[in-house]
């Protein structure tokens, strides 16, 4: 007889844990102009326009310290229009933690561009 077993829930203070974990890792942001949705075995944005080294910290949106905050500034010295942005982790090219695809934004040449990016980790 085979006993289901209902799904493990992760406690507050465990994904606390992971998120320090994850905070105290040297992270990138890079920006992109690509359009192709994103999927589960991606690697890469589809075209990195821009990179910079993110300060990581830990935020509150639900319980304390439930979100990861990446920023950075990234310099662009020629016009163009941004759509997607991933963090990517330093020690391995191949880590990325999430891709996303969004409107274009246009930039005009030569701009400082402030990037901040949350992920909330919501418990359920």
């Amino acid at each position: 007889m085979t006993v289901p077993h209902p799904r493990p829930l992760i406690v507050n203070r465990g994904v606390q844990g992971i998120l320090n974990t994850l905070k105290d890792q040297a992270w990138q942001i890079a920006v992109g102009s690509g359009s192709t949705n994103p999927w589960f075995d991606n690697l890469t944005l589809e075209n990195e326009t821009g990179r910079v080294d993110a300060t990581v910290s830990l935020a509150t949106t639900v319980f304390e310290n439930d979100t990861l905050l990446f920023e950075g500034t990234i310099v662009f010295v020629s016009e163009m229009s941004i759509s997607e942005i991933g963090i990517f982790n330093v020690e391995s090219t191949e880590y990325m933690l999430l891709r996303r695809v969004f409107s274009a934004i246009p930039l005009p040449a030569t701009v400082s561009m402030p990037v901040r990016y949350r992920v909330h980790f919501k418990i359920g």
